[in-house]
């Protein structure tokens, strides 16, 4: 730590950044550097100032107090496209969505896959839950570049945050709806997920989601069934009869998830998002009451579960033991009314990949594998919850290893370089090196 903290003054920038970035995955343990990284703040170069802001996010320090750094950053011409997204990322509800969506958008572009895309998806969501819905105009015009499947899909999620206007509607559907013939699947589904939340504003694809009815993917065909039907095209419904639940399973899923829709209640899934980001464990209940599905998706962000883990601000971190008991009552109850442990997201990320990510404890991580969570998935980035969970080397993931989960030896070899230098993180790739 003290190392880390002289090395913030070192006259080789390069040096200063990786100190700042090593004191920032330290999270509250950097508290010996404080008064390094506060002088940090006012360093020339934006990497070092943004990392230093980084850190001192966990140390006390205001999100008004580290806002002059984070706007300094955005407006230097030299920094870079990740500096500028970091910055961006911390000023959201202080400077106009609009000036804030260009830095994320840019990082996007530049960095479309992993943790990367996580990332900016986070910010974007967080961006557009703000509500201004002039920055749909650039989301469009990001979507229109596009050219990696996973960049198309995050803003094709972003705008899918927005409650359907006729306009917005208007405004994207050139550009969407030619991704209804993407190569990826995944793009043509989340077009599909777009469409259906715009309901009888896209009827005029009515033809071109029929015609994905023939997809090859059976997700996607089953995606474009339920489609028409939430567009209002008469095809809807039959076409969900016609998938024979006796050949296939999840079409009978997706027949009785279409009935549950027109008997039960319409539930806002914005207002769902929300109790579940807030942990609030009597609105959720209501919910759960009226009809929201305990494995559904919420408008593209995931299943209940997954959102509690992945999305909601104080459900876990790894300085917080034992995890709080509002996270923990949340599980019970979903778990309890049926929710199933690996429905995560669209990008086949799961619950027990956000308590490892977000540094969950063992009781957590036991009560998800006792419920089938399955230890070995992997998602998009191909990295499983385990390997999600050590950047920051918390005890949850012992919890893995006691379930049974193993390395292969390349790829523990390959691990024990990369956290070399963390020790909690190494103690851990060799405890489940595979023998």
């Amino acid at each position: 730590m003290a190392a880390a903290a002289r090395a913030l003054s070192d006259p080789d920038a390069k040096v200063r950044e990786r100190a700042a970035s090593e004191l920032w995955a330290r999270e509250k343990a950097a508290s010996p550097a404080k008064a390094a990284l506060v002088k940090a703040l006012d360093d020339p170069s934006p990497s070092v100032a943004i990392r230093a802001a980084g850190a001192l996010s966990f140390l006390g320090m205001t999100e008004a107090d580290l806002a002059p750094t984070r706007e300094r950053v955005m407006k230097a011409p030299e920094a870079r496209s990740d500096d500028r997204f970091m910055a961006a990322r911390g000023l959201v509800g202080r400077l106009p969505a609009t000036t804030l969506a260009g830095p994320m958008l840019d990082y996007l572009h530049e960095y479309p896959a992993g943790n990367n895309a996580t990332s900016a998806r986070r910010a974007l969501d967080r961006l557009a839950k703000a509500g201004d819905r002039a920055i749909i105009a650039p989301i469009v015009e990001s979507l229109r570049r596009a050219r990696k499947p996973n960049e198309k899909y995050v803003l094709l999620a972003t705008l899918k945050v927005f409650e359907p206007r006729a306009q917005d509607v208007a405004a994207w559907m050139p550009v969407a709806s030619p991704l209804l013939r993407d190569p990826d699947e995944s793009v043509r589904q989340e077009t599909l997920w777009l469409m259906s939340r715009a309901g009888p504003l896209a009827a005029s694809q009515g033809d071109a989601i029929a015609a994905m009815l023939d997809d090859s993917d059976s997700g996607v065909r089953r995606r474009a069934a339920l489609t028409l039907g939430e567009i209002g095209d008469a095809r809807g419904l039959p076409a969900i009869r016609k998938l024979d639940p006796g050949k296939d399973a999840e079409a009978f899923v997706g027949e009785r998830d279409a009935a549950r829709r027109l008997s039960a209640p319409k539930i806002d899934p914005g207002s769902a998002f929300q109790a579940l980001m807030m942990l609030d464990a009597g609105a959720v209940k209501g919910l759960l009451d009226a009809g929201l599905e305990p494995s559904g998706d919420l408008a593209g962000n995931g299943a209940p579960l997954y959102v509690v883990l992945q999305w909601a601000p104080l459900s876990c971190s790894p300085a917080v033991r034992p995890t709080q008991p509002a996270t923990k009552a949340m599980l019970k109850m979903l778990l309890e009314r049926g929710a199933d442990a690996n429905a995560g997201d669209r990008n086949g990320n799961t619950p027990l990949m956000a308590a490892a990510s977000h540094g969950c404890d063992r009781e957590v991580m036991h009560a998800l594998i006792a419920s089938g969570a399955k230890l070995d998935a992997v998602g998009k980035t191909g990295l499983t919850a385990f390997e999600q969970g050590l950047v920051s080397g918390h005890d949850g993931l012992e919890e893995l290893i006691a379930a049974g989960y193993r390395l292969a030896p390349e790829k523990a070899g390959a691990l024990e370089k990369a956290y070399a230098a963390r020790p909690a993180s190494l103690a851990l790739v060799r405890k489940a090196a595979r023998k």
